[in-house]
């Protein structure tokens, strides 16, 4: 009945039409890491997301400790999104 007047289909563009597949790994149990792998120009962080097996967390956490030795991350910050007010 639901979906014949359009209201699951509602539900999920609401829900998901922003970011369809964080969510996406939410509402159906998996796993997910989004580890920053990439930088912009202007330093901004980028991140590239991993989606495990069921059960896979084991995995995605030692995935994200190889890339984290391959190419250290930690130490950056992001720039200051505004200067200091005077």
């Amino acid at each position: 009945m639901l979906r014949r007047i359009g209201i699951v289909d509602q539900m999920v563009e609401a829900n998901l039409g922003w970011v369809p597949y964080t969510q996406l790994a939410n509402v159906t149990g998996r796993p997910a890491i989004s580890l920053p792998l990439y930088r912009t120009p202007g330093g901004l962080p980028m991140g590239v997301q991993f989606v495990g097996r069921l059960r896979s967390e084991d995995l995605l956490l030692r995935l994200a400790r190889q890339l984290e030795l391959a190419a250290p991350w930690a130490q950056h910050l992001p720039p200051p999104a505004v200067a200091a007010a005077v």
